[in-house]
């Protein structure tokens, strides 16, 4: 008879009451678990933002390699570059924000846990060096003049320093991601 009870109960229970998955109580319930969690949300988006940042330094990168090779296809360099601060700004604001939310919202995490720690001081390293190496890019493109080669330009503006920096920092939280020491 408890069993009946408790069936009773959980089908009467108001459409917007939820359970400790999210998900609403009763029937939907069982469904509703069986798909993606909040948790696998948070994860996805996280990761598809970290691709995002990737993809952004990888535009950047492939401008700055058509440029210093001299290939003549310097319209296509600085078309790279022009999708690239959106990738790069927006995934790294949603990458952090989300990090942060993942690493409040799972219980075998904190916050202050060594690894974590070093992911957000590589996350500024990130934003610090891609920021820069973009606007190094965009100033050797403002400077070169007729007299002066852009790859010339680049070079001396130290562009590819700064996208090494980025892109070293980004494989560097990538290996701190999937192994996570210290866990």
């Amino acid at each position: 008879m408890a069993g009946r009870a408790e069936q009773l109960a959980k089908a009467r229970a108001p459409r917007g009451r939820r359970g400790r998955s999210g998900c609403p109580v009763g029937r939907a319930e069982r469904l509703c678990s069986r798909l993606l969690s909040r948790y696998d949300w948070l994860l996805f988006v996280h990761v598809l933002a970290a691709f995002a940042i990737a993809a952004g330094l990888t535009l950047l990168t492939g401008a700055m390699i058509l440029t210093l090779r001299r290939t003549g296809d310097e319209a296509l360099a600085l078309s790279l570059t022009r999708f690239s601060p959106f990738l790069f700004d927006g995934a790294g604001v949603l990458v952090l924000v989300l990090g942060i939310w993942l690493a409040i919202d799972i219980d075998g995490y904190e916050l202050w846990d060594p690894w974590i720690l070093a992911a957000l001081v590589l996350w500024v390293v990130i934003a610090f060096s891609g920021a820069r190496a973009l606007a190094a890019f965009r100033r050797a493109r403002k400077t070169a003049g007729p007299g002066t080669d852009l790859a010339t330009a680049v070079r001396d503006g130290r562009a590819p320093l700064w996208n090494a920096v980025a892109i070293a920092a980004v494989l560097a939280t990538l290996i701190l991601m999937i192994f996570k020491p210290g866990a």
